[in-house]
């Protein structure tokens, strides 16, 4: 795999130049916005996990744009369940998925995820639920 890196995020490439994963990042007011889009396979769940928790090592609010993901291996569940640990340590912290598609959320539903992470649906995109 190639790793892309440049100051809005990072993009993950496999050997044949085929985009797997793009994750962009910005800060406004006080929180750090994730922006995902592609597959969380295996392969790049680690580095999502290393993104994320980043994130809450410097910052206390984190929001999470899973609209553009297609695909969530187990692995990058624990990776997502992982990082919400670490922000649980802190009273004043929040992790909170402010849009999912459909399939994901079914797919978070179905694992009972939904009941471990905050999933904003007041501003979830068009089409979603």
């Amino acid at each position: 795999m190639q790793r892309q890196i440049d100051s809005n995020g990072i993009i993950i490439f496999d050997d044949n130049g085929k985009k797997l994963l793009s994750i962009t990042e910005s800060f406004s007011d006080g929180v750090m916005n994730f922006s995902v889009s592609g597959e969380l396979s295996s392969g790049v769940s680690y580095d999502f996990e290393d993104e994320l928790t980043a994130a809450a090592s410097v910052c206390k609010k984190i929001d999470l744009d899973l609209k553009g993901v297609t695909y969530v291996s187990a692995v990058a569940f624990r990776a997502l369940i992982a990082v919400q640990q670490l922000v649980d340590k802190d009273d004043e912290a929040t992790l909170r998925i402010c849009s999912i598609n459909r399939m994901l959320l079914r797919q978070f539903r179905d694992n009972g995820f939904d009941r471990l992470f905050i999933i904003d649906n007041n501003i979830l995109t068009e089409g979603m639920i």
